[in-house]
C-alpha cells in the first residue's frame, strides 16, 4: 500500500485582508514553528529525548486565500478537480456583503465532507446551540474565538491537518481491506464455483471415481520404513495380515452415481464404509502393487482386475489412480477411477468362443462327411443282406442249393433268433444317424440373409430332431428324456424367414428349456420333464409358443432375460448372450416379437411371432 505524503494545505477565508497576512506569519514564523514542535512534542509523545526540534521534521503549511465566501468555495472545488485537496479551512463568521461563513461552510462540506474547518468567530455571533443547529453533530468543526493567540492557531492547524491526513490513511486501509476483501470474495466465488463444476463432473462421470485419503497408509509407509523394511512387496507377501490392515486403513471420502450403478447400490452408505464389500481375492493382488507403487513415489496407479458388486456378481474393470496435486507428500486425497469393462471381456470371451465352436463347425461338418459315408455303406449293406436272405430271389434259391441250404428253414431259424428284428434295428438306428447328421450339416452351413417361404411346422420338427443329440456329459441330462407335446394348427400359410436363423432361435429356447427343467428335477421331487410345443395363427402372423415344465423366473429376471450378458447360470456355463441374439433375430431381422411369461415354480412360456410369407 503507497504511503500518502502528509496534506498540509490550508485556505484561509475572510473579507479582511490583514487576517490573511497574520495567518501567513504565524502558519510560516519558525519562531512559531519551534514552540508548535514542542507542543507536538507534548501533544503526540513523538519527540525522542535524544532529538533536538532541528532533528525533528518541521511543519510546512501551504497557505493559500479567499476573501470571500463564494471565492473560497471556488477554490476548494478546483482543488479537488486538480486532485490536490485542501486538509483546513479558516473561514471567517462574518464577510459582506457575501455569505457569511456558516452558509460557506455548509457548501464547503457539500463538495469535501472531509475538509477540517476552524470557524473564527467573535463573542457577539451565533452561539454554539445555533451553530450546532445549522451544522448538526460533527468533529470536523472547531470553534476559535477571536482574539486568539498564535502559538494556539499553529496546535489547531498541525492537530487537523494531522487529522484529516490520518483519517486519509484510514479511509485509505479500509479502501484497501474492501479491495482485498472483495478480490478475497471472487477468488472464494470462484472456488465455490469450481468446487460446484467439479462436483457436478465428479456426480454425473460415466466412469466410476472414489475420492479416496491414505494418509493413514502413508503414516503407515513412514512407520515400516522407520522399522527398517525397504521391499514392500516381499514384506506383504510374507505379511498378509498388513495387506489387509492397509486396506481398512483406506478412507473413502465419496463416491459418485457411476460407482453406485457400477456395484449394484442403493445408496453411498453402502460403500463408503470400507473397500471388503467390492474386492475380490484378485483385486487384493492389484492393491498390493499398488500400495508399492505409492510406496516408491509413483503419483499414478494403472491395473486391471476383477471387482464385485454388492450382490456378488463379479465385473471386470481397469483401474486409475491419481494423487491430487499438492498432497503427493501425505496422499490424502487420492481419485481412483474404476472403468467398467465386463462387456468387453465378455466379447472377447464370446469371440474366443464363436471362433472356437467355427472351428468345432467346420471340423464336425467334416466328420459328418466322413461318417455318411460308412453310414451310406452300412445301410447298403443292411438292404443287400435283407434281399439276398429272401427266398423270393431265384438266385437266392440256386446259391442256396449249390450250398444245400433249406432257405425256408434258414428263414424260420433266422426269426427264431429275431434276426430281422435286429438288422430293422440297426437300419433305423443308421437313418436316424443319417438325419442327425443331415441336420448339423444344415445348421453348421452358413446363414443365408435372404428370406425364403418355410413351413415352420417341418422346421420346428427339424430343430427338434437336432435338439434330441444334445447331451451334457457333467450334468448327466437327455434330451430325449423330455416328453415333446405338440399342438400345431394345420394348413398354416408359409412363414418368410431365414431358416437358419429362427432354427438357431428355436435351439438355444429348447436347451435353455431343458436345462431348466433338469434344474428343477435337481432340485424338487418333480419328476415330469414336458415341452409343449404351440404353432397356431395369430393374425397376420405365425405365433410359435415353447412353454416347459421347468423352475421358472422371478419378476426381476424375467424383466432382464433379453439383456446381452445377463444370465443366471454357473461361470463358464452360459455367456448370456443366447437370449439377447435370439431378441435380436426375431426383433430386427424379421420384424417380429419375442415375449416370456413364467412364475417361480410355474414353468416359463417364450413366445414368437413371425409375419407370414406376404407379409414380407
Amino acid at each position: 500500500m503507497s504511503v500518502i505524503p502528509k496534506n498540509r494545505k490550508i485556505l484561509i477565508i475572510d473579507d479582511n485582508e490583514s487576517i490573511h497576512q497574520d495567518f501567513q506569519e504565524i502558519l510560516s514564523s519558525s519562531s512559531q514553528q519551534k514552540k508548535l514542535l514542542d507542543l507536538e512534542a507534548k501533544l503526540f509523545d513523538d519527540a525522542s529525548p535524544t532529538k533536538t526540534n532541528d532533528q525533528r521534521e518541521k511543519i510546512k503549511f501551504q497557505v493559500d486565500s479567499a476573501y470571500q465566501g463564494k471565492e473560497g468555495i471556488d477554490k476548494v472545488a478546483s482543488a479537488l478537480a486538480e486532485n490536490s485537496p485542501y486538509a483546513l479551512a479558516f473561514v471567517d463568521i462574518r464577510m459582506p456583503p457575501g455569505i457569511d461563513g456558516v452558509e460557506t461552510v455548509k457548501q464547503l462540506w457539500s463538495i469535501a465532507p472531509d475538509l477540517q474547518i476552524i470557524l473564527c468567530t467573535a463573542y457577539s455571533d451565533y452561539s454554539w446551540e445555533e451553530m450546532n443547529q445549522s451544522f448538526g453533530p460533527t468533529e470536523q468543526l472547531v470553534i476559535l474565538k477571536k482574539p486568539f493567540e498564535s502559538v494556539e492557531v499553529r496546535q489547531l492547524a498541525s492537530a487537523l491537518t494531522e487529522k484529516w491526513n490520518f483519517s486519509k490513511q484510514i479511509q485509505q486501509k479500509i479502501e484497501q481491506l474492501e479491495k482485498e476483501i472483495k478480490e478475497r470474495q471472487k477468488v472464494e466465488l470462484a472456488l465455490q464455483e469450481s468446487e460446484k463444476k467439479y462436483r457436478t463432473l465428479f456426480e454425473n462421470n460415466p466412469v466410476s471415481i472414489w475420492e479416496e485419503d491414505l494418509s493413514e497408509i502413508n503414516n503407515y509407509f513412514q512407520q515400516l520404513r522407520a522399522e527398517g523394511v525397504t521391499d514392500l512387496d516381499d514384506y506383504f507377501k510374507n505379511r498378509p495380515e498388513a495387506l489387509a490392515y492397509c486396506v481398512q486403513l483406506v478412507k473413502i471420502l465419496d463416491i459418485n452415481q457411476a460407482t453406485l450403478q457400477l456395484h449394484h447400490a442403493k445408496n453411498k452408505a453402502e460403500l463408503l464404509e470400507n473397500l471388503n464389500k467390492v474386492f475380490t481375492t484378485e483385486t487384493y493382488h492389484v492393491f498390493q502393487k499398488e500400495m508399492v507403487d505409492f510406496w516408491t513415489g509413483k503419483n499414478q496407479i494403472h491395473s486391471e482386475t476383477t471387482l464385485q458388486t454388492v450382490d456378488g456378481q463379479i465385473c471386470h474393470a481397469i483401474i486409475g489412480g491419481t494423487v491430487v496435486p499438492g498432497h503427493e507428500t501425505d496422499l490424502s486425497r487420492v481419485l481412483i477411477s474404476v472403468s467398467d469393462i465386463t462387456d468387453r471381456v465378455r466379447f472377447e470371451e464370446v469371440m474366443v468362443q464363436s471362433e472356437k465352436m467355427m472351428t468345432i463347425g467346420g471340423l464336425a461338418a467334416g466328420m459328418a462327411h466322413e461318417i455318411n459315408n460308412p453310414l451310406s455303406i452300412i445301410l447298403q449293406s443292411l438292404q443287400n443282406i435283407t434281399r439276398f436272405l429272401s427266398p423270393d430271389f431265384k438266385h437266392n434259391q440256386k446259391a442256396a442249393e449249390e450250398a444245400g441250404i433249406d432257405l425256408d428253414a434258414l428263414q424260420h431259424y433266422l426269426k427264431l433268433r429275431k434276426i430281422p428284428v435286429l438288422i430293422q434295428g440297426i437300419q433305423e438306428a443308421a437313418e436316424r444317424a443319417a438325419r442327425i447328421i443331415n441336420d448339423m450339416l444344415q445348421f453348421s452351413r452358413p446363414n443365408q440373409t435372404g428370406k425364403s417361404p418355410v413351413e415352420m411346422a417341418e422346421l420346428i420338427n427339424k430343430t427338434v430332431e437336432l435338439a434330441s443329440s444334445d447331451y451334457d456329459l457333467k450334468k448327466q441330462y437327455d434330451f430325449r428324456d423330455i416328453e415333446i407335446i405338440r399342438e400345431f394348427e394345420p394348413n398354416l400359410p408359409m412363414v418368410c424367414c431365414a431358416p437358419g436363423e429362427i432354427q438357431q432361435v428355436l435351439l438355444n429356447l429348447f436347451r435353455n428349456a431343458a436345462q431348466a427343467m433338469h434344474v428343477q428335477n435337481e432340485e424338487s421331487t418333480r419328476k415330469d420333464l414336458t415341452l409343449i410345443l404351440r404353432l397356431q395363427k395369430n393374425g397376420e402372423m405365425a405365433r410359435i409358443e415353447i412353454e416347459d415344465s421347468g423352475m421358472g423366473m422371478d419378476t426381476v429376471t424375467k424383466k432382464r432375460v433379453f439383456e446381452p450378458f445377463f444370465t443366471t447360470k454357473e461361470v463358464g456355463i452360459g455367456t448370456g448372450l443366447g437370449l439377447s441374439i435370439s431378441y435380436f433375430i426375431v426383433t430386427t431381422n424379421h420384424k417380429g416379437q419375442i415375449m416370456v411369461d413364467s412364475r417361480p415354480g410355474k414353468g416359463t412360456t417364450f413366445t414368437i411371432l413371425l409375419p407370414f410369407e406376404h407379409q414380407e
